[in-house]
């Protein structure tokens, strides 16, 4: 593995979407920025990733589940619409881009699709870094994972299945 990786994980919505950067070191697992909400509109053309990182960047987007001939409603047609323009955003910096959908990332932590997922996601990652204790810690002592809230559990999630799964990177915490 190079020198390190990085991930720019993203949980699509309607309106805002969750994110996670995450380094992958020879020495673990880094959440460099988590962010539970941000606008849609304001995170095109955000600098995110600086020229020297572009070599070893990825990003990963919630891909959307087929919905099995069932309507879906207005929500779920604007979040398919961010999650190609997230897409399309990451393809203009040549990132390579994967798009697992929620089952898929489901079925790898746990062998099939809990009910309650969203907590179970965060439940899987507070025990692959140590714990809550350890992996969240405390405002003087905070953990690696003391800045995920809300929708950037999902997102991190993401990239901890993009890494360990797809792309196969190894590092302690990626178990």
């Amino acid at each position: 593995m190079e020198k390190h990786k990085i991930l720019h994980c993203i949980d699509p919505g309607p309106r805002t979407s969750g994110y996670a950067k995450m380094r992958i070191t020879p020495e673990g697992v880094l959440v460099d920025q988590a962010v539970s909400a941000f606008d849609n509109e304001a995170f095109i053309g955000t600098p995110l990733v600086a020229p020297h990182e572009v070599d070893s960047s990825w990003a990963v987007i919630e891909g959307i589940q087929n919905s099995y001939g069932h309507s879906v409603g207005r929500d779920v047609m604007d979040t398919v619409w961010w999650a190609g323009r997230f897409y399309q955003f990451f393809l203009g910096l040549n990132l390579p881009t994967g798009r697992p959908t929620r089952q898929q990332v489901l079925r790898s932590f746990f062998g099939q699709v809990p009910k309650g997922s969203d907590s179970k996601v965060r439940e899987f990652l507070l025990d692959r870094f140590g714990g809550k204790s350890v992996a969240i810690g405390k405002k003087k002592t905070p953990g690696p994972l003391y800045s995920v809230t809300g929708h950037a559990w999902q997102a991190l999630g993401l990239g901890y299945y993009m890494a360990r799964d797809v792309l196969q990177w190894r590092a302690p915490g990626l178990r």
